[in-house]
């Protein structure tokens, strides 16, 4: 019987190839056809701009954007709305191969696209069609962003300002949702240890959004509970006070 004698060495010309080849083999990326774009060097008709009434970062997990996460800007002091996410009027986004060698590019509408970050939940809705949600839904729809200062509009240009009724709408929406977070925040101070655990980071952005703009609102929980520095800072002043 022959007894083999010889052996690849490890990080070796030969066995890196040999790796290689395995992986392509394994993974068939040598045999992939990746058809071109078609919509990569076209001129859009229009764009879609997501913009922000909050003063609160949203990132979202799209797995079309290039590293898979869309980052809609805070709204800066001082303006009604944030810089936009723009999306041209159609998306080109690449489809894995199902059963056979090719990567296919398939089309997408940039409002199509933009709603499913605003609510995918309702993928053909927009700001004009939103159905405010329920107090006993609320909390259960995570994936709806309109309630918390998001919303869509088509635009002739990548810098052209958006629908003044949309940001009327999305000022309107958000300050709901912030006085339900307040009166919520109410009931669980008061109703004990147990549901002061419940009072978390939005309940404290719409108190802060409320005494940012003026009101004199009388919270207890704000003052004591907020997290973060804020409640560090808070507690070393008033241990240095006493």
């Amino acid at each position: 019987m022959l007894v083999p004698n010889a052996t690849i060495e490890s990080g070796s010309d030969k066995a890196i190839g040999s790796s290689r080849s395995m992986g392509n083999e394994m993974n068939r990326l040598d045999q992939l056809i990746i058809v071109g774009n078609p919509y990569a060097g076209r001129q859009p008709e229009f764009w879609v701009g997501i913009f922000n009434v909050a003063k609160q970062e949203f990132r979202i997990h799209r797995p079309w954007v290039i590293g898979g996460i869309v980052k809609l800007a805070a709204r800066e002091e001082g303006e009604l709305y944030s810089k936009p996410f723009v999306i041209p009027d159609i998306v080109g986004i690449p489809k894995p191969p199902m059963g056979n060698d090719e990567v296919i590019v398939v089309p997408n509408k940039g409002e199509f696209l933009a709603q499913d970050i605003c609510n995918m939940n309702d993928p053909f809705g927009s700001w004009k069609t939103y159905r405010p949600l329920s107090e006993a839904t609320r909390w259960n729809d995570g994936n709806n962003y309109y309630e918390r200062g998001l919303f869509w509009c088509k635009l002739e240009a990548q810098d052209s300002p958006p629908d003044m009724a949309a940001v009327e709408s999305a000022i309107l929406r958000l300050e709901k949702y912030y006085t339900f977070l307040i009166q919520e925040g109410n009931k669980f101070y008061t109703s004990g240890p147990k549901g002061q655990e419940m009072i978390c980071q939005p309940h404290h952005d719409a108190a802060d959004y409320f005494i940012s703009s003026g009101n004199k609102l009388d919270l207890p929980w704000h003052a004591v509970m907020k997290g973060g520095l804020h409640g560090l800072l808070g507690k070393a002043k008033a241990a240095k006070a006493e």
